[in-house]
């Protein structure tokens, strides 16, 4: 997934962005200790969300992909792909993620529309190189 940096926080000895995807913001936790984020520098970046519970996720048969950060939360929607022990989510194009999801019944299928909303530290952010 392709970011745009738009904030940085120093939090103890942590980083934390803000930034820009194609489908919303979001801020999460600076992972790479050797590189650290320049403002307004576009990173490609994967994340690891923490496991979420059963509870804490909302299922539709449609909807569109976007992420919102707001009040300290982000909100995810994306659609499920694979199923394999963890769900494997499309929020964009370049954009996939696997979430794990604690005490689940496999009630989310392929091609259903999940949505979770989390807290920012709970949310890895690790730069890559194409």
């Amino acid at each position: 997934m392709k970011m745009l940096i738009t904030n940085i926080e120093y939090e103890n000895n942590d980083i934390f962005i803000t930034c820009k995807t194609t489908i919303g913001n979001l801020k999460g936790k600076w992972c790479d200790k050797l590189q650290l984020p320049i403002l307004l520098e576009n990173y490609h970046c994967e994340l690891i969300i923490r496991e979420i519970e059963r509870t804490e996720v909302a299922i539709f048969t449609s909807g569109e992909p976007s992420v919102c950060y707001e009040n300290g939360m982000v909100a995810f929607t994306g659609v499920c792909e694979e199923i394999d022990d963890i769900y494997v989510v499309r929020f964009a194009g370049d954009w996939l993620e696997m979430v794990d999801v604690k005490n689940d019944d496999f009630m989310i299928k392929r091609g259903d529309v999940i949505s979770f909303a989390i807290e920012y530290e709970g949310i890895s952010i690790y730069p890559y190189e194409l």
